[in-house]
C-alpha cells in the first residue's frame, strides 16, 4: 500500500509539471489565406476578428444561405512531451462544387469532396456556433467560433484534444459567398 501511494504522489506531481507546460504554446490563428499564424490582423487594424468595421453580428438569419468553401484544414500542435515535434496537418482547398448551406431552420447542408452531409446547427452566443450530426461521432455536438464574419466571408474554428492530452487539433473552415 506505501508502494501504491508513493506512485500515485509521484504521478500527480508529473502530471502537474507537464501540465504547466501547456501555456507555453501559442495558439494557431487563421491568416485568411488557407495558412496559420499567430496573429490575425483585419481590415481596421485590430487583431480581434469581431472588432473589424465591416463584421456583422452572427445570427442563423445572417448565416442563411450557400457558402462555397474556400478551404478546410485541420491542424495539430503538440507539446509537453511531444515538444519539438512539428505541427501535422491537412488544408484541404475548396472546388466550385464544395460548399455549406445554412438554412435559417437550423439545417445544415454540406458539400465536401464531393461528400454530402446534413446535420442541424444552433448559434449560442453572437461568436460560438454548434452543429450536431445525426450519426453518433465522438466529437457530437461539435461547437465552433465564428469570426470574420462579413457579408461576403466566414471563419469557423473549432479546437479540440485529440490523440493525448499534449496535443491538440484545430479545425478551420473559411466560407465565401
Amino acid at each position: 500500500m506505501k508502494n501504491f501511494l508513493k506512485f500515485l504522489v509521484v504521478l500527480v506531481a508529473v502530471a502537474s509539471i507537464s501540465s504547466c507546460l501547456k501555456s507555453t504554446v501559442a495558439p494557431l490563428k487563421n491568416t485568411g489565406n488557407g495558412h496559420t499564424d499567430s496573429l490575425k490582423t483585419t481590415s481596421n487594424g485590430s487583431s480581434d476578428p469581431l472588432e473589424a468595421s465591416d463584421t456583422i453580428a452572427t445570427t442563423q438569419s445572417s448565416m442563411a444561405g450557400k457558402w462555397s468553401i474556400v478551404n478546410d484544414s485541420t491542424a495539430i500542435q503538440f507539446w509537453g512531451l511531444w515538444n519539438g515535434r512539428a505541427p501535422a496537418g491537412v488544408n484541404y482547398l475548396g472546388k466550385s462544387s464544395d460548399y455549406y448551406n445554412f438554412l435559417s431552420n437550423g439545417t445544415l447542408y454540406t458539400s465536401e469532396n464531393n461528400v454530402l452531409d446534413t446535420a442541424t446547427y444552433v448559434v449560442m452566443q453572437h461568436d460560438t456556433m454548434q452543429f450536431t450530426y445525426p450519426y453518433p461521432i465522438w466529437l457530437n455536438p461539435a461547437k465552433y467560433v465564428v469570426s470574420n464574419h462579413t457579408a461576403n466571408t466566414m471563419t469557423l474554428t473549432n479546437a479540440f484534444p485529440a490523440v493525448s492530452p499534449e496535443t491538440i487539433s484545430i479545425h478551420i473552415i473559411n466560407l465565401k459567398k
